[in-house]
């Protein structure tokens, strides 16, 4: 596994404790879906995603966020934007 994708693989890990802790906030979520898609558990991430959606349809009734919804697409697509660390605060920064 290349250096970058074991890092990723750590920020998950950390991230997965964060969401666990507060389920209901976006970012988090965001975070631990791009960190998990970068270190090539593309099917994780999707995964998470629907766990998200899951959690906020039962608690709030609402669906994810344009940001989050938007970061799905890109990982379902494979958009290559999404290789760059650089796109981490631009795409997940807003989200909280």
């Amino acid at each position: 596994m290349p250096l970058a994708a074991q890092r990723f693989d750590e920020v998950a890990a950390e991230m997965a404790g964060l969401v666990r802790a507060e389920p209901l906030r976006e970012g988090l979520w965001a975070r631990l879906i791009l960190a998990l898609y970068r270190s090539g558990r593309q099917g994780e991430a999707r995964r998470a995603y629907d766990q998200l959606r899951g959690v906020l349809d039962r608690e709030l009734s609402v669906s994810p966020g344009s940001q989050v919804r938007q970061l799905h697409d890109m990982i379902l697509h494979a958009d290559p934007r999404l290789d760059l660390p650089i796109t981490v605060p631009s795409l997940v920064g807003r989200c909280a």
